[in-house]
């Protein structure tokens, strides 16, 4: 988890699009991967908001019961699929007045290819990864 939000943090959204069409996915499907991963912090931030704001309201959910939480969750769910809603209806109409798939082949600036960081890094996070599932393992 760690070596994914270090090669998340690490690059840009497009470069990360990019790799995705040159791999030879659809670029309308990298570009829904590329905007959910977009909007979980979004997401995240405005369950927080209306968190906080249940909070505020005196609503202590650490105290409730199973049954109170499950009613305050509730209660939050509305407002948080409604802002990701609206959110959603906004990028559409951005998406659109760009003319989002108004050409069928879409042509790139810039080409990413592989440097030797690249390649290290591509060796090293398998290698890692599997280092830290073997030690958690025997630990």
């Amino acid at each position: 988890m760690v070596f994914s939000a270090l090669l998340l943090l690490t690059s840009e959204a497009r470069d990360y699009l990019l790799a995705f069409v040159q791999c030879k996915l659809p670029y309308e499907i990298a570009f829904m991967v590329m905007t959910a991963a977009h909007f979980m912090p979004i997401l995240r931030d405005e369950a927080l908001d209306v968190y906080h704001a249940v909070q505020m309201r005196g609503t202590e959910i650490a105290k409730t019961t199973l049954r109170g939480k499950l009613r305050v969750y509730t209660s939050m769910t509305l407002p948080i699929l409604t802002g990701a809603l609206r959110r959603a209806e906004q990028t559409s109409i951005a998406m659109e007045a760009r003319a989002f798939r108004a050409c069928p082949r879409r042509t790139f600036l810039r080409r990413l290819k592989l440097s030797s960081a690249d390649i290290v890094c591509l060796v090293a996070i398998p290698l890692l990864t599997a280092a830290s599932l073997v030690t958690s393992i025997i630990i």
